[in-house]
């Protein structure tokens, strides 16, 4: 059975209940799927909505047509954003709250990846649990060409590729297909095109498990990527730029090859995203998130960005001249500050993980002889905080208790709503529907 549900939001995301699953499908198939501001929105409002339905089993993600997943976000529209600080910082900041919901979203969450994965796109899978490659996979993180950085959480999860395949993609912006997604951990799974009608009917209509499922659809390819993989550990292991592209400058056809495309991108990008990969080695989501959304804020009071876009994808002249325009030219006085809050500020959450104040309704259905339903819907749009995403966990787990054993272990039931209670209370959350659930008890 397949429901669409009406959110009231934009067409550009189709959300679905089909059978076991909650069904997301970015429709914008004439813009490669690209990712708009009220797109993060109404992904993120669906995943947090679906973490308190006990009957959603897991979420599967994935793009209308065949030629992408989706392309990145809507750059050309935040080249328009210049003068607009609100415009740009809210943008990456849903943004960036969506990614981290993924990376922390507590059901099993399926990104089919049939078409290009880049920028955006890959924010919307990599974080996830399950990530299918196919034969039209194609993915890049091409930041560096337009003066930006791989964002989106990939200052976390690319330098945990395996060797140095991370730095190589964020530095290079080189493409990769499908078995070659698998091999780098990118994917998970590598099903070919003919099984994904199956694979789409077992995740929604079957009953055996997600891993499972994957598995049995799951195809071992060759893949490419494993051939250089030697070269890339060996070159991109140093920590600068500078390092790295002298090491190639001495290497074979391929090494030289990649200087050469290395130096025609920004140089500060390069730098930044560097410094950015090595330092989210060490960091959780949410400290490369804070990171990330620091430097993109910076990037809107600087030249390359849109310099980059102009060349590249509005002028296409392919010639951007960057500032400045050598990897000589860029020290650390020059990059230290991208590393600051801006001056507007930083989401709250980003920094010490609490809850902006913003009020959520926790709804409750009817109690008679036993708890029939219950759902929890936003009041308004929520500040992202890994704090509340690990307080709906919680919620949906113990809740489940409730409504599979309400009446057998009723003093457990008491003491875990009492626990709820108090975490509520910690977080700002409107507490009369869960008062009269206590009532109810």
């Amino acid at each position: 059975m397949t429901d669409t549900i009406d959110t009231g939001a934009t067409t550009d995301v189709v959300i679905e209940r089909r059978g076991r699953a909650l069904w997301l499908t970015l429709n914008r198939p004439a813009a490669l799927n690209a990712l708009t501001h009220p797109m993060c929105n109404t992904i993120q409002r669906a995943l947090y909505e679906s973490m308190g339905d006990p009957t959603v089993a897991l979420t599967v993600i994935e793009g209308a047509g065949e030629r992408a997943f989706c392309a990145g976000g809507d750059v050309v529209a935040m080249h328009g954003a210049r003068a607009d600080a609100a415009t740009w910082e809210g943008f990456f900041r849903d943004e960036y709250r969506m990614n981290q919901t993924i990376a922390r979203y507590p059901d099993p969450y399926v990104a089919i990846l049939d078409g290009i994965v880049m920028g955006g796109g890959v924010g919307l899978s990599i974080h996830g649990r399950y990530r299918v490659a196919t034969e039209r996979t194609l993915f890049a993180m091409p930041e560096t060409a337009i003066g930006m950085i791989p964002d989106v959480g990939a200052t976390h999860a690319l330098p945990r590729l395996p060797g140095e395949i991370g730095t190589w993609l964020a530095l290079t912006g080189a493409r990769l297909k499908g078995p070659d997604c698998h091999y780098a951990g990118i994917a998970t799974h590598y099903v070919p095109d003919d099984r994904l009608a199956v694979l789409r009917d077992l995740l929604a209509n079957g009953d055996e498990p997600v891993e499972a499922v994957l598995a049995t659809l799951h195809a071992e390819v060759e893949a490419p990527l494993e051939t250089l993989r030697d070269a890339i550990d060996f070159h991109f292991a140093h920590d600068t730029v500078e390092a790295i592209v002298a090491s190639l400058e001495t290497g074979d056809d391929w090494a030289r090859a990649t200087a050469a495309a290395m130096l025609a991108m920004s140089p500060t990008s390069l730098k930044l995203t560097l410094r950015a990969l090595r330092m989210g080695a060490g960091e959780e989501i949410e400290g490369a998130l804070r990171t990330e959304y620091r430097i993109v804020s910076h990037l809107r009071g600087h030249h390359d960005f849109f310099e980059g876009v102009r060349a590249v994808l509005i002028d296409k002249d392919k010639s951007p001249k960057w500032a400045p325009p050598t990897l000589a030219a860029v020290n650390d006085a020059t990059l230290d500050p991208y590393f600051t809050a801006p001056a507007s500020g930083e989401p709250e959450a980003c920094d010490v993980r609490g809850i902006a104040d913003t009020g959520f309704l926790v709804a409750f259905a009817n109690r008679r002889d036993r708890y029939h339903d219950w759902a929890v819907a936003h009041a308004v749009q929520p500040a992202y905080s890994f704090d509340f995403l690990d307080l709906l966990a919680v919620a949906k787990v113990e809740l489940r208790s409730l409504v599979i054993e309400p009446e057998e272990q009723a003093g457990q039931q008491i003491k875990r709503i009492a626990l709820l209670d108090t975490r509520l209370d910690a977080v700002r959350i409107e507490r009369n529907a869960l008062a009269r659930l206590l009532d109810l008890i």
